[in-house]
């Protein structure tokens, strides 16, 4: 038998063993092919010494159907072919063009990237989709004919995603993006509450009962003076905190200003309303 080892990097590895009965003298060597079948003609010939049982090649550089064949020699002539399964020969795409596009929502999401700039000399099959949740390590694997991609009833939560190109000849490499967020902002901040002096104002709050399904990133705090001749608010400029600071501080103040605060929590899909 003929027996192919698992392709690496686009080269192929054959091995054969010594014919049984060398005709009654000593056989010389062999003759070996790699032989296109689409095209009925000769891509690869070597002469190989008696002592060798083995032939590797690399076939990036053509492509097509082919096989391997083999046949060992003597003064006398030459034996029967002995052949390969059939093979593709070529290489495989590249990686999707990027940078990832998306776009997600409440257990949605939406992809969108670039063909391949070299899809190996073969038509594009379509493209191979992974989705991999990092918290469960759940996956799961879709096939589209497009480069856009949607796809409800996920998991909320992180994501990593995996786009790859496919050929007849195989699998190209993946474009990969290893964070992307899946949910909705997240609930107000629980049980807002301010202390005071005549100088100072201290506001705090508990974190959110729903975080959308994602980690809350921050808090964001602003205030305004109230101005009792109308009743106009300027808020200023948020300040925005880690989201492990549950308290905020508001020193210098002037004696009996009347003021206002507002929090809201925020993660990678967006922030909540102000409480």
């Amino acid at each position: 038998d003929c027996k192919q080892r698992p392709r690496v990097n686009s080269t192929i590895h054959f091995e054969w063993q010594a014919p049984q009965d060398p005709g009654g003298i000593k056989h010389q060597g062999y003759e070996a092919q790699i032989f296109n079948t689409d095209g009925e003609q000769v891509i690869v010939e070597e002469s190989l010494d008696s002592s060798t049982l083995s032939f590797e090649h690399k076939i990036d550089t053509f492509s097509g159907m082919c096989i391997f064949r083999v046949r060992a020699l003597n003064e006398i002539g030459k034996s029967p072919w002995l052949s390969s399964e059939p093979f593709i020969t070529g290489r495989g795409p590249k990686q999707p063009q990027g940078p990832l596009q998306w776009s997600a929502s409440d257990h949605y999401i939406k992809l969108k990237w670039g063909t391949p700039l070299d899809s190996g000399g073969y038509p594009l099959l379509g493209y191979n989709v992974e989705l991999e949740a990092k918290d469960t390590n759940r996956t799961r694997t879709f096939k589209c004919n497009e480069t856009e991609f949607q796809c409800a009833k996920l998991e909320n939560g992180i994501w990593k995603v995996s786009i790859s190109a496919e050929t007849k000849f195989g699998t190209g490499p993946p474009l990969v993006h290893n964070q992307l967020y899946i949910g909705t902002p997240p609930s107000i901040p629980e049980k807002v509450n301010i202390k005071h002096s005549k100088t100072s104002c201290t506001v705090s709050w508990f974190e959110p009962e729903n975080n959308g399904g994602v980690a809350v990133t921050a808090y964001e705090v602003r205030h305004c003076i109230l101005h009792k001749r109308d009743d106009t608010k300027e808020w200023l400029k948020a300040k925005s905190l880690d989201s492990s600071k549950k308290q905020w501080k508001l020193v210098n103040l002037e004696p009996r200003q009347e003021l206002q605060f507002q929090v809201r929590a925020v993660n990678h899909i967006g922030p909540s309303e102000w409480v």
